[in-house]
């Protein structure tokens, strides 16, 4: 499915996409496209990893400093705490993450922070005067928080103090937030060519199969999944389960005992071959 756009890639191009495992699994994909092609390495990178790594080539004698995420962190629980409010809040750790995620959507979407919806309730008015300060705080003291690195990221490109990528091919984004739509935009009039991968799907037939339980379900999946990888063990197979947080726990010691059953030996954890990308939680650990 990705050959043709992997045959499209040289040396002035950079594949971006939406989440860091997706990029993982196409550099994977890559891989296995080189045995077969003489094919130069692709820059396969996520969006934000992209952005950090093109402000990393901002002059160093610049004095603007990009915050870490435990440094913006750090820096919204203090303000917060040190409002009229801080000692009134029981979970500051959680009004803390949620600041973090209003301010994030506001980047986002490209929003007035001094627009007057803010006055509307009190929890809003709050926010905003968090989110005053902490911006306040960024430009006093030449600091860039993640969300607001595309509009400080322009100018440099603008002025070509940043290397420019001649060629980007965005993959995995089923939707542009408009910060990325605008950011994108402004790049392509500096010269950038910015495409849209969107892959030519083909959906296979789809069967439904009764089962008597939940546990039932689990075994007949392993069970086929094992069956596939018997005839085709380089593919890839995906599992999608609803409840995933749930079971999680059946679902790991099962495929464990059908897909990988000497795993329980010592020193033979990483004989797994499956990930499930749900956490287990901590009440499912044993003490």
């Amino acid at each position: 499915m990705y050959n043709p756009l992997f045959a499209s890639l040289d040396e002035t191009t950079t594949l971006i996409t939406v989440t860091r495992r997706l990029s993982n699994y196409l550099s994977k994909q890559f891989d296995q496209y080189q045995k077969n092609n003489s094919q130069p390495t692709a820059d396969i990178i996520p969006i934000g990893d992209w952005l950090k790594r093109c402000w990393s080539e901002y002059s160093p004698t610049e004095s603007s400093f990009l915050l870490s995420a435990a440094q913006e962190y750090t820096l919204w629980q203090q303000i917060i705490r040190q409002s009229s409010v801080g000692s009134r809040l029981l979970q500051l750790h959680t009004t803390t993450q949620l600041a973090q995620q209003a301010w994030q959507l506001l980047k986002q979407w490209r929003l007035d922070l001094t627009a007057t919806v803010f006055n509307q309730t009190e929890d809003a008015l709050f926010w905003q005067q968090w989110a005053k300060a902490f911006n306040n705080y960024c430009m006093e003291n030449n600091r860039i928080d993640s969300h607001s690195l595309p509009e400080k990221l322009l100018a440099l490109m603008a002025a070509q103090k940043i290397k420019k990528t001649r060629k980007i091919i965005l993959i995995g984004f089923d939707e542009l937030n408009p910060q990325y739509q605008w950011f994108f935009k402004q790049l392509s009039n500096y010269g950038y060519s910015i495409t849209l991968f969107e892959p030519v799907l083909h959906t296979p037939p789809v069967t439904g199969i009764p089962l008597k339980d939940t546990q039932a379900e689990i075994e007949h999946m392993a069970r086929w999944i094992k069956q596939l990888l018997q005839t085709e063990p380089d593919k890839t197979i995906g599992c999608i389960v609803p409840n995933l947080p749930e079971i999680g726990t059946e679902i790991n010691r099962i495929f464990t005992e059908v897909l990988a059953p000497l795993a329980y030996l010592p020193d033979q954890s990483d004989a797994v071959p499956f990930h499930l990308s749900a956490g287990i939680p901590l009440n499912h650990y044993s003490v």
